[in-house]
């Protein structure tokens, strides 16, 4: 008996040994499972988008750095981002002011919290896809909803809203599968939306996403919140039907991100 209960804590020990798996680049250990299930950056987005990014003469001499790692901060909400700045590898328009995202599925209304949120003067509040500029600083209480699909770690389903006009020329919140990584505060997001358009005639379009920010925190009073900047969305189409003048596969954009404000966009759309 004594010599069983000197060897439990080695069986203890190779059973944790057993449900996990090293990282390839042998810097973290991974649990195997839904882990598994998670396409790396490269599987998904093309080389051209990445070498695009990685190029600092491709957006205003700016390196943009993708942030890694197998435990990305919790990302679910929705958000409205109004765009600052377009880059591109083509000269093709892409008029655009603002794009929406939701991570983490559909949020259940029935389940929530509320919380304080100061806003401080010339803030920028989002009512949907309406914005008002907040006069004076002004306390409000946010609801915080309850997403029962949810993030998963490096899982998280996708949603966005406004970057691509469909058939009958309108905007679509168009669902994916999304992937996340990153660190601490800092993530990137990255998923494939597919589009049903019509220019002249119709076709199809592959799209990949890249989304990235970082959180900061800034104190207010004696009360210390997490704000939201250095945001970037980017894409790249992998694969297109249109027939027109031009071959619109690998076309390139790059979006500056001058805000992003959580919001309930989805009752607007």
């Amino acid at each position: 008996m004594k010599k069983l209960i000197l060897l439990l804590p080695v069986l203890l020990a190779m059973l944790v040994a057993s449900c996990l798996k090293d990282d390839v680049n042998d810097e973290t250990i991974v649990l195997l499972g839904t882990e598994s299930d998670v396409k790396s950056i490269n599987d998904i987005i093309p080389d051209t988008l990445l070498k695009f990014l990685a190029d600092p003469g491709s957006i205003d001499d700016h390196n943009l750095v993708l942030p890694e790692g197998n435990n990305p901060p919790n990302i679910q909400g929705e958000y409205v981002c109004m765009v600052d700045q377009v880059f591109s590898n083509t000269s093709g328009s892409q008029p655009l002011d603002s794009l929406c995202f939701r991570f983490g599925g559909e949020p259940d209304f029935s389940s929530f919290w509320t919380v304080n949120d100061t806003l401080l003067k010339d803030d920028m509040l989002l009512l949907g896809l309406d914005t008002l500029i907040i006069q004076n600083d002004t306390v409000l209480v946010d609801t915080l909803y309850h997403y029962p699909e949810g993030q998963h770690n490096r899982l998280v389903p996708c949603e966005i809203y406004g970057d691509v006009m469909e058939k009958g020329n309108r905007y679509n919140i168009k669902n994916a599968d999304g992937f996340v990584m990153g660190k601490g505060d800092d993530f990137t997001a990255y998923f494939v939306v597919d589009y049903d358009c019509e220019q002249g005639s119709v076709f199809s379009l592959e799209r990949g996403y890249i989304v990235t920010w970082k959180y900061k925190k800034v104190k207010e009073g004696n009360k210390t919140i997490k704000g939201i900047y250095d945001v970037w969305v980017a894409c790249v189409n992998i694969e297109s039907t249109y027939s027109g003048p031009t071959d619109m596969k690998d076309w390139i954009y790059v979006y500056r991100i001058r805000s992003v404000k959580k919001s309930r966009w989805s009752q607007k759309v």
